[in-house]
């Protein structure tokens, strides 16, 4: 009975699979996490098809086909699961990423062919078969033995490399982090980790005991990536403005002029036109109000004024509400409020930026100005 426990995430993985993978929608982010659901669903599918013909003595070409399935989807979950994170916040070309699978594709090539000669040939005593038939089940038996844990630990490895890579860029280009900051990959990567941990000892009957809430843990899992990854929308890092790709820089001006103009005309902006009160600007928006790039607005910042751009904007920001908090006008300012205006799209983003400058929260902030 506790074989059916399988029946509940592999209808939830299928579900959200074709759902992600039909919708009408050009994200490719779509389509890998939709494939990263079959995957799952084939997989578990197969589990139970295997489980479920050794109870009831069905035939063994039937449990073949199944297991040639399954070990080949199982190697291409690592690479789907990785290439899933890597296309939320980069635009790398689909045939990058082809490479990735030719460790699945080999063994199903290896199986295919195996499970072929095997099923029409009639010499069941013949070299060939004998051979067919050690190649087939020792290529499976690596694969899931060695293959499948190195697969997820390398692939596992990149992923969260790539997430702290993004952690890093996003305070390079973006002066907020509501919708780029990608925590929920986290929960991702994690439960990623003991879901793969769970089907791998499941293969050997080693956790067969707590199949119950391997099984929750499954369902839960699967709801949780499917939802999120419903609102989750494409980080764009590269700035699309043909401004971004054209130099302004004649070739008669030197670079420290150039630096020193674009170095003035970031505070002219910044002071006149007050675009940190945007709470989605960009550095893309910024370069092309300076009229220059991102690259060479991120290199200013960092070497002129010794700050990442977020850090930069939200100098700005500070000091704006710095002002409101001490103005007698303002007082009946929620502290919401005052962090929207002063160009914060969050109550915990406004908080944490103004403990990082000031050593103090802005309520208490308030109260000893009020106090003076």
């Amino acid at each position: 009975m506790l074989q059916y426990l399988l029946i509940l995430p592999l209808i939830i993985a299928l579900v959200f699979g074709l759902f992600f993978i039909i919708k009408q929608t050009q994200k490719f982010s779509f389509r890998v996490l939709g494939a990263f659901f079959i995957l799952f669903a084939v997989t578990l599918g197969c589990s139970f098809i295997v489980t479920y013909a050794i109870s009831q003595d069905i035939s063994n070409h039937f449990i073949n086909i199944s297991s040639l399935f399954f070990y080949v989807f199982l190697l291409a979950i690592p690479p789907t699961f990785y290439i899933y994170v890597t296309t939320l916040s980069d635009s790398t070309k689909i045939s990058t990423y082809l490479p990735h699978y030719f460790i699945p594709v080999t063994l199903f090539i290896i199986n295919f062919f195996a499970f072929s000669y095997l099923s029409f040939s009639s010499n069941t005593t013949d070299f060939i078969y004998t051979a067919s038939e050690n190649v087939m089940n020792y290529a499976n038996f690596f694969a899931i033995l060695f293959i499948f844990p190195i697969l997820n630990i390398y692939y596992i490895y990149k992923s969260v490399k790539f997430y702290k890579l993004h952690k890093k860029k996003i305070k390079d280009v973006f002066s907020f982090d509501v919708g780029v900051n990608l925590k929920w990959m986290l929960h991702y990567i994690s439960g990623y980790i003991i879901f793969m941990l769970c089907i791998y000892l499941l293969q050997f009957n080693i956790l067969s005991a707590f199949k119950t809430p391997i099984s929750v843990f499954m369902i839960l899992y699967l709801g949780y990536v499917g939802l999120k990854g419903l609102k989750q929308t494409t980080i764009i890092f590269d700035d699309s403005n043909p401004s971004d790709n054209t130099s302004t820089h004649t070739e008669k001006s030197s670079p420290e002029t150039t630096n020193n103009q674009l170095t003035s005309r970031i505070i002219e902006v910044m002071t006149n036109d007050a675009l940190y009160l945007n709470s989605d600007l960009t550095i893309h928006q910024l370069s092309k109000k300076v009229n220059s790039n991102s690259k060479t607005i991120s290199q200013i910042l960092n070497t002129e004024f010794k700050q990442n751009f977020v850090s930069f904007i939200n100098s700005y920001r500070i000091d704006h509400a710095k002002k409101i908090l001490s103005m007698k006008t303002h007082e009946h300012y929620t502290i919401e409020a005052i962090g929207e205006e002063s160009g914060f799209n969050s109550k915990s983003a406004f908080n944490r930026a103004f403990k990082k400058y000031t050593n103090s929260t802005p309520s208490q902030y308030k109260k000893e100005y009020s106090a003076t």
